[in-house]
């Protein structure tokens, strides 16, 4: 007898699987049948078509080979009589070889007896104009000598001149001072001889006199006061005139054939901004170039410096090696500008606050107003200009509501 002995649990699986459900069961047990006789017909035709496709490879491979061994024998034909026709026409060729040199070597005498005369011709000129060029020379040293000499006359007599000017100056200076010294004792003793003037006169002159020193001290401390005022109001004036005035008229439209050969900027451009290391507008923290992209007929539309620059054919070929078009100025507020340029509105800038490892300094917001109002006037925006230097009078005086309303009639706060 066989005995069969199974690990723990075996009995009881058997078990289950002899007491299975064949309404659960079924339906899988059929579609396991059906896939396995679906693949078993697919790879009998799958393996049909490939054994039909290297068949009809091997047949097509037949046909060539045949088909190249019989071009083959056709072109060895052809080429066995291609020997007797070379002997022939080589035979025609060594004759002609032979009665052309034999003609040319009386011209070739010819030709080299006519270069003979041409180089000996064109070395006497060598010769001549190299003498020419030492007589030029020898000229040129002499004439130099005589206009140092002259010059060197003239400096003296200018020198001279000049002394006898000093000399008569100070004697003319010395004349005057006497005749204003002996005036002024004049005066004073014609004051105190003939104008004695009573004490209450005295006091009155006294008492102007101090109020005209007084007068003189409240001017220069008004003037240090508004002095910075001032040349903040006429640089603002200055650019917003500058905005303000018309830009250049651009160049006629050429029509014709002209138009077909006109330069045209891309339609996309590239501005290289950025100042040199030695500007004396240069600021460590904002060093080297920055390149900036936009639309070529945007800078159009946008007016000013950059409606000229980008409107004259002239600085089509304008570009550095890099490809980009050069302006001399600090990048530090032109990504802004161009936003204005893109979109009409941009955000103006702010007080900036360094972080600890920051080489830019502390900056106020009327001090980065200052320099973006200066940025836009040199680009000739004129709506951003204004909007800046209202936001920049308003930070500055804005607790002086009674100097805003004269900036106002100016034409400043508009």
């Amino acid at each position: 007898t066989t005995r069969l002995f199974f690990r723990a649990g075996g009995v009881a699986s058997l078990d289950e699987i002899r007491r299975c459900d064949m309404t659960v069961c079924g339906p899988k047990i059929t579609a396991r049948v059906k896939r396995w006789l679906a693949l078993r017909r697919f790879r009998r035709a799958f393996a049909y078509i490939v054994a039909g496709r290297r068949l009809r490879l091997l047949l097509r491979s037949v046909r060539a080979l045949a088909t190249w061994r019989k071009t083959l024998s056709a072109l060895r034909i052809y080429a066995r009589g291609f020997r007797r026709l070379y002997r022939k026409v080589s035979a025609d060729r060594h004759a002609t070889t032979i009665q052309a040199f034999a003609r040319m070597v009386p011209r070739r005498r010819h030709f080299m007896s006519e270069c003979a005369a041409v180089f000996e011709a064109r070395e006497a000129r060598r010769r001549e104009l190299v003498l020419t060029a030492a007589a030029i020379g020898a000229q040129a040293i002499y004439r130099g000598a005589t206009a140092r000499r002259n010059l060197h006359r003239q400096l003296a007599a200018a020198e001279r001149s000049k002394l006898r000017r000093a000399l008569a100056l100070a004697v003319q200076t010395a004349y005057r001072a006497a005749r204003a010294r002996a005036e002024a004792a004049r005066l004073r003793r014609a004051l105190l001889e003939v104008l004695i003037p009573q004490a209450i006169v005295l006091q009155r002159w006294w008492r102007i006199v101090r109020a005209e020193k007084v007068v003189r001290k409240l001017r220069s401390v008004v003037d240090r006061v508004s002095g910075e005022h001032q040349r903040l109001i006429s640089e603002l004036l200055s650019i917003q005139a500058a905005c303000s005035a018309p830009s250049k008229p651009a160049p006629p439209t050429p029509t014709g054939a002209a138009a077909a050969s006109r330069r045209r900027f891309e339609m996309w451009v590239t501005l290289q901004i950025g100042l040199a290391d030695d500007d004396p507008n240069h600021e460590p923290a904002f060093s080297g170039c920055q390149v900036f992209s936009a639309r070529s007929g945007v800078l159009r539309r946008a007016g000013g410096l950059l409606c000229e620059y980008f409107s004259d054919e002239a600085n089509v070929e304008a570009k550095t090696e890099d490809g980009h078009y050069r302006i001399h100025r600090s990048w530090k507020h032109f990504e802004a500008i161009l936003d204005y340029i893109r979109d009409g509105s941009c955000s103006l800038p702010k007080a900036y606050t360094p972080s600890t490892y920051d080489n830019r300094p502390a900056t106020t917001e009327e001090q980065e107003l200052l320099e973006f109002v200066r940025e836009v006037g040199f680009y000739r925006i004129g709506k951003l200009a204004r909007d800046a230097t209202v936001r920049l009078l308003r930070c500055r005086y804005a607790d002086s509501p009674r100097m805003l309303e004269l900036l106002h009639t100016r034409g400043l706060m508009q």
